[in-house]
């Protein structure tokens, strides 16, 4: 029964600051068949600013009731070892990713 709830969710990803538009290519989704967890994938313009935040949210199909969605971005396991609590929080409570350019 849970299973069938998280296939009939609705997922939304925007990206702050960026307009994102429905005709842009390069995001895709994917669900993996064991954990069931959704793979996102998106495009990130190169004139982008260093920094740009992902906002996910999910609302269960036909209810219109959205709620922030637990992200982890695609980071190591060295990196999710040191990430700081506010940054699990931001990921797991609020739905947000900041994406930053490499120096």
């Amino acid at each position: 029964m849970n299973r069938l709830k998280v296939e009939r969710c609705i997922l939304i990803f925007a990206i702050l600051v960026i307009p994102v538009h429905a005709s842009q290519e390069g995001l895709t989704v994917t669900t993996d068949p064991l954990t069931r967890y959704c793979h996102i994938k998106y495009y990130v313009p190169i004139e982008a600013p260093n920094e740009v935040t992902v906002v996910c949210s999910w609302s269960p199909a036909g209810t219109n009731q959205w709620q922030p969605a637990g992200v982890m971005p695609f980071i190591s396991e060295t990196a999710i070892r040191l990430a700081q609590e506010d940054e699990w929080y931001q990921w797991m409570t609020l739905g947000r990713i900041v994406e930053r350019k490499p120096r």
